[in-house]
Formats: structure tokens, C-alpha cells, sequence
């Protein structure tokens, strides 16, 4: 498990919190997030259709196999 305390929640602060759990634990080969704003411009949840954030759409393809958005009706899936 890792830790870290951190002050804000900005898209710079996710993505040093994400890079710094990859470099402690390994990177993850899936992510889920829900519809968090640093991650998801916009999430149309009749469609299922996920409009990611371009800065944390390219951090996920650089490290991540799949990205998941967890929204409603069901979660969208997003292979790199």
C-alpha cells in the first residue's frame, strides 16, 4: 500500500500521485476512475460515450494496457 498526502486535486497533482504509486508498485495494466474532472471532460451517460481530459487521456496511454470510466449506465472501457 502507498500513501501519500497531498494538497489540492488538480490534474498535475493526480498525475504525480499516479506516477509516483507506478514507480512504488508497478504500473497498473487497468485503471478505473469514476467522472472525476481532472480525468473526464464529459461523460454522456445515455450514449456511454467518454470525452477524456487530452493531458490525462496521454499520461493513460503512455502507462496504462486499458482505461475505465465508471459511469451510468455502465462503465466504459477504453484500450489503448
Amino acid at each position: 500500500m502507498l500513501r501519500r498526502a497531498v494538497q489540492g486535486s488538480r490534474l498535475p497533482v493526480l498525475l504525480s500521485c499516479l506516477r509516483s504509486g507506478f514507480d512504488a508498485l508497478g504500473i497498473a495494466r487497468e485503471l478505473l476512475v469514476d467522472n472525476m474532472k481532472q480525468a473526464v471532460d464529459q461523460h454522456d451517460v445515455e450514449t456511454g460515450t467518454v470525452h477524456w481530459n487530452a493531458a490525462f487521456l496521454d499520461f493513460a496511454e503512455h502507462h496504462l494496457h486499458k482505461l475505465i470510466s465508471q459511469g451510468n449506465p455502465a462503465a466504459t472501457i477504453f484500450y489503448m
